[in-house]
Order: structure tokens, then C-alpha cells, then sequence
């Protein structure tokens, strides 16, 4: 976003991350210029994912659980989609507004997607791969919120092969 700190993003760009800074606020805009960049960048579309996940859970995932972030994404490359969930003791580690708003989305959104049991569906940790992000992109969203439903949606209805579990990370 446009308020990122200058010293966070020089830092990336010194360990090698490709930084691209929003020109606006809205989340939505934003969320779709990150897909559509890793897009961008993708080499070999059959050996390659993208993986989508919030900054502040990846920094915290790296320092916290190194070896746990670099096998779940090695365990899982041979799969379209992989949803990452939060086990209960990390979704408690958040604040109560957030779970609460959380939690009912994860229950409802469980629920109308089909599974036996609630998943954490807003966890905000995704592996897909390239032909999904294009797919993604190429709904439109107006709403300023709603794109993660819409990439749940759009990776569990078009992936093949998919999977789903839960990590430590808190």
C-alpha cells in the first residue's frame, strides 16, 4: 500500500523481493496487482505456484517456523490448490474482533462450499497455480472486500487436484 514504510520495502528489495507499492488504499485493487505481478513472473508454468499469503503472517511463519513454511509448500507442490489453515491455538492468537468476524465467515462460507466441517476459509494462505490466478483475474469484483471468497471459490471450483490443512503459525 502506499503507507508501507520506505525502510521495509528497501530492506525486501536488498534480500531480493520483487516490491511493487499500490498507488491506492483499496484492498481489492491491491490483492489483484499482487496476483497479476506473480503472474507476471512466472517462468515455467508447469514446475511453478504462486503463493499468496499476508505480509505480517509471513514474516511472523518465517522467523517462528522456517522449516515448516519451506517443507508445507515442498509436500504440496504437486497439487493445483492448497488452502493453509490456522490450527485453533493460532486463529486464537488474534484479536476477538477479528475472530468473531472470522469465525462467521468460515462457518457460513464452510457451509455453502460443501464441507463436513468448518474450515478456516479466510486464512489467507493460498498455493495455486498460473492457470488459476488467470482465472481469478478475470472475474470482476466491485466490492472493496470480497476477494478472498471469490478466489476460494474460483481455485476449489477449477483446481484438479487441491488440499487443505492446518499449520501452527501464531
Amino acid at each position: 500500500t502506499p503507507v508501507t514504510p520506505e525502510e521495509v520495502s528497501d530492506f525486501l528489495i536488498q534480500e531480493d523481493f520483487e516490491v511493487v507499492s499500490g498507488p491506492r488504499m483499496i484492498q481489492v485493487d491491491n490483492y489483484k496487482e499482487a496476483v497479476k505481478l506473480a503472474l507476471d513472473n512466472v517462468v515455467s508454468p508447469e514446475n511453478e505456484k504462486i503463493f499468496y499469503v499476508d505480509f505480517d503472517r509471513l514474516i511472523h511463519w518465517i522467523n517462528a517456523y522456517p522449516n515448516e513454511l519451506t517443507n508445507t509448500l515442498k509436500e504440496n507442490s504437486d497439487v493445483d490448490y492448497l488452502h493453509i489453515g490456522r490450527t485453533k491455538r493460532a486463529f486464537n492468537s488474534h484479536p476477538l474482533t477479528q475472530k468473531e468476524t472470522e469465525i462467521m465467515v468460515n462457518e457460513i462460507g464452510s457451509k455453502i462450499l460443501g464441507f463436513s466441517e468448518t474450515k478456516d476459509i479466510i486464512s489467507v494462505s493460498f498455493l495455486f497455480t498460473k492457470d488459476l490466478g488467470e482465472k481469478i483475474l478475470k472475474i470482476r469484483n466491485s466490492t472493496k472486500t470480497g476477494f478472498y471468497g471469490l478466489l476460494i471459490i474460483i481455485n476449489l471450483y477449477h483446481s484438479r487436484s487441491r488440499n487443505y490443512f492446518k499449520i501452527l503459525l501464531n
